[in-house]
């Protein structure tokens, strides 16, 4: 007997429509009111993020032409960011993805209390609530925590579809499988997911519903196919592609604790020698995986007791393998944001642990070690400059209160320029270096250097003060040879400094 149907066979009536009790619905309201005033009191904090600008450009469209850009996604999410910033405007832009989050909590909530228990659901739910890297994807205009959502309501409605099947329940099944390609390609990876589960459970009774529910899933997702070809160039020709390694695997999954705020930032981890970053992030590698192994071993073993073990942890490791193995073939760059939907069945396991585990001095310490390393990780997203977007906001209302209103902005690189066309009262100000109006460019060479020096005596008069956006290494500049020449050479003076942003002043009659 397969675990799908040992579960319903072996279920009481009363035990499937599990009543919700006092406490657990107050500690549902409250992780429900506790994620609204964070969202509220953090999420205009920080400047937008490139991807975020760019994603806000593409919304800026005509409806009938957002699913011909070329954005590496189907285009559901750009739609609903028009209706939304259409009607509540562009600086309410990421309550969209905070609503999902919260929306994600709550369905992990509802599902698991139905699939495993009650007590477990809550702790998941809280799990996922102070998730440092849900947090961050709740936060960021893209569709990842919109992708998230899907997920996890289709992960928990196959469970209780495969539990006890009806027509109305395999069309919602479907129903959510297409919303989930339509907002981004790689949620065909959470199908093929499932099928490996309802497959390996040999659960003859429901392949031939799920078999009509891919197949008119898979029909009414073909509109997708106008926008595949654009995305996939864009997303392949982006950067040179690095498929996924055991580093990169590694990396993955200290970032669902960590949300990319302990060790080396992002950013960071473009310019740091292998050596340093692995320095840097070894003491909360170890401490994290110290952590979830422990809780993630209780968890098997607490979910093996009710056959759903094998499911969970497949749900958390084929993704990233299926996601690596799609670079390799097609030569785009794996990325954690590929899998970042994996979340939903680690805080399954890791709740599951938690609650096994709390009665022992161990489960207690990895529980608050984790709780600790989460808090530690928010914290350091919203007042750490070193982990926070580019503060390009501030960068642009220092220059418009300090500077001429025709003096020049030049922005190393262009990577930064769509950002600064948000906050600059005047965007045809500022222009890129090397060269302006050019993209993805890299100032790698000395004959480069003079290309953007040559572009800023082109677009400047002799005596008219400008400016140079200077942001980390990486963006552009990796060795800093441009910013070196114009520091020895022309005389360039650090006006201010903000978040990954430096603003220099420099006056066109100083250069010869």
């Amino acid at each position: 007997m397969s675990s799908y149907e040992h579960n319903a066979s072996t279920s009481r009536p009363e035990q499937r429509r599990r009543p919700i009790e006092t406490g657990e619905a107050i500690a549902v309201v409250c992780l429900v009111v506790g994620l609204l005033v964070y969202h509220a009191f953090t999420i205009g904090r920080q400047s937008w993020f490139i991807d975020e600008a760019n994603e806000l450009v593409h919304c800026r469209v005509a409806w009938a032409e957002i699913i011909h850009v070329p954005d590496s996604m189907p285009p559901l999410y750009s739609y609903l960011l028009k209706a939304w910033t259409s009607t509540f405007g562009v600086e309410t832009a990421r309550w969209p993805s905070a609503l999902c989050g919260i929306a994600t909590v709550v369905a992990m909530w509802w599902y698991a209390r139905q699939v495993v228990s009650q007590r477990i659901a809550v702790v998941a739910a809280g799990v996922l609530a102070i998730s440092p890297f849900l947090l961050y994807y709740s936060q960021l205009v893209r569709a990842y925590s919109m992708f998230t959502l899907l997920a996890c309501l289709t992960i928990g409605q196959f469970a209780i579809t495969v539990r006890q099947p009806s027509k109305g329940k395999w069309a919602l099944l479907g129903l959510l499988w297409v919303l989930g390609m339509f907002t981004h390609y790689y949620f065909a990876f959470v199908i093929v997911a499932l099928w490996i589960i309802g497959l390996a459970a040999d659960a003859r009774r429901f392949v031939l519903p799920l078999l009509l529910t891919s197949i008119a899933a898979g029909v009414l997702s073909l509109p997708i196919l106008i926008s595949l070809k654009s995305d996939f160039a864009f997303q392949h020709d982006l950067r040179e592609p690095r498929p996924l390694s055991l580093a990169a695997a590694a990396y993955t999954y200290v970032s669902f604790f960590s949300g990319y705020t302990l060790g080396p930032s992002k950013p960071e981890l473009q310019t740091f020698p292998v050596r340093e970053a692995a320095k840097q992030v070894m003491p909360w590698a170890v401490a994290i995986g110290g952590c979830s192994l422990l809780l993630g071993m209780a968890g098997i073993k607490r979910l093996a007791s009710q056959r759903l073990a094998s499911a969970v942890v497949l749900l958390a490791v084929l993704p990233i393998i299926l996601a690596g193995g799609l670079g390799v073939a097609t030569g785009i760059t794996y990325n954690v944001r590929f899998v970042v939907w994996c979340i939903v069945p680690i805080a399954v396991l890791m709740a599951s642990g938690m609650a096994e585990s709390w009665p022992r001095w161990w489960g207690k310490l990895a529980t608050i070690g984790l709780l600790v390393i989460s808090l530690v990780a928010i914290n350091n997203r919203t007042f750490v400059p070193r982990y926070q977007n580019e503060d390009l906001r501030a960068a642009a209302e220092f220059i418009e209160q300090e500077g001429e209103q025709a003096s020049r902005v030049f922005v190393v690189s262009d990577y930064l320029s769509c950002v600064l066309d948000f906050y600059m009262a005047e965007p045809d100000r500022i222009a890129e270096l090397p060269v302006a109006g050019e993209a993805n460019q890299i100032i790698d060479s000395a004959a480069d250097v003079q290309l953007a020096i040559d572009s800023m005596d082109q677009l400047t008069s002799t005596g008219e003060e400008c400016w140079v956006v200077y942001s980390r290494a990486f963006h552009g500049d990796p060795e800093q040879l441009l910013l070196d020449r114009l520091l020895d050479d022309q005389q360039l003076e650090l006006a201010a400094e903000f978040a990954g942003v430096r603003v220099y002043r420099h006056a066109a009659e100083q250069r010869e």
